[in-house]
C-alpha cells in the first residue's frame, strides 16, 4: 500500500469572531482591556465602557448557561432517586439554584455591536496589522500540520441522550471513542457534528459515567493526537 504523505498548508479562518461562547466571551474580554490601543483608535472612554460592559455580560450570560445545566444534571437524578429510590442511597435537601450577581445590563446583539467596534478599529488611520492581532479582530492564520491535530468537542443532553458536538476544521472525520465502565471502545466514525450517542441508557431509577474521546480521520487514517477525556453523567429512563 502506498505510503500516506500529507503536505503542510496554510489554513485560515474567514472569520474573525471566535464561535464558541466562552471563546467569544474571552475574545470580547480581550479587546475591551486594550484601553491604550483603543484610545488610540479614536474609541472615548464611554466607548471603552461600553466594550467592557458587553464583555463582562457575555461572560455572565455563559456561566449561567453552564451552572443552570449542571444544575439540571443534578435535579434530574434528585427526582429519580426521590422516585425510585437507589439502594441505601439518602435523600438529602434539594440543592438550590447557584446564583450570583448580574453584570450592568446590555442591548441585545452583543455579537453586532463588536463587529462594529472591530471595523472602527481597522478604519483608523493609526491601525496595524499587529493591533488587529492584539485586539483579536483579525482571522488567525497558522500552519496545518494534521500530525498536530487535536480534537476539541462539547457534551451536551438530548431527550436523556449525549449529544457530542465537535469542531472538525480541515479534516475528513472522528472516531468517537466511549467508555461505559468496561473500557474504551470505538463508538463512531462521524464526518459531520454533532453526533447523537442513541445507546442503551441505564436502567430506570439508576445512573452511570460514560466517558468520552476522539481523534481526527484524514484520507481514512486516524492522525494527530488523541482529544482531552470528557464525562457526562446520563439516566435511565423509559
Amino acid at each position: 500500500m502506498k505510503e500516506l504523505i500529507i503536505l503542510a498548508m496554510t489554513h485560515t479562518t474567514q472569520d474573525f469572531v471566535v464561535a464558541d461562547d466562552a471563546g467569544f466571551a474571552a475574545q470580547l474580554t480581550k479587546f475591551a482591556s486594550e484601553n491604550t490601543i483603543l484610545s488610540g483608535l479614536g474609541f472615548s472612554s464611554s466607548d471603552i465602557t461600553a466594550a467592557s460592559d458587553d464583555a463582562k455580560y457575555m461572560t455572565f450570560c455563559v456561566k449561567l448557561q453552564v451552572d443552570s445545566q449542571t444544575y439540571a444534571l443534578g435535579t434530574t437524578k434528585y427526582k429519580n432517586l426521590a422516585r425510585h429510590g437507589n439502594g441505601t442511597e439518602v435523600l438529602d435537601a434539594a440543592t438550590t439554584f447557584p446564583t450570583e450577581t448580574a453584570p450592568a445590563l446590555v442591548p441585545a446583539d452583543i455579537e453586532a455591536r463588536f463587529r462594529t467596534n472591530a471595523a472602527k478599529a481597522k478604519s483608523a488611520s493609526a491601525y496595524t496589522a499587529s493591533k488587529g492581532e492584539t485586539l483579536q479582530i483579525v482571522p488567525v492564520s497558522t500552519p496545518f500540520n494534521p500530525s498536530l491535530g487535536k480534537p476539541t468537542f462539547k457534551i451536551f443532553m438530548d431527550s436523556g441522550h449525549p449529544v457530542i458536538k465537535w469542531v472538525k476544521g480541515a479534516f475528513d472525520a472522528v472516531e468517537i471513542w466511549v467508555d461505559k465502565g468496561t473500557g474504551y471502545v470505538k463508538e463512531e466514525r462521524a464526518i459531520s457534528s454533532p453526533y447523537l450517542d442513541s445507546s442503551a441508557l441505564p436502567a430506570i431509577g439508576t445512573s452511570a459515567v460514560w466517558k468520552y474521546k476522539m481523534i481526527y480521520v484524514m484520507n481514512n487514517k486516524t492522525v494527530g493526537n488523541w482529544s482531552d477525556e470528557a464525562t457526562i453523567t446520563v439516566y435511565g429512563a423509559v
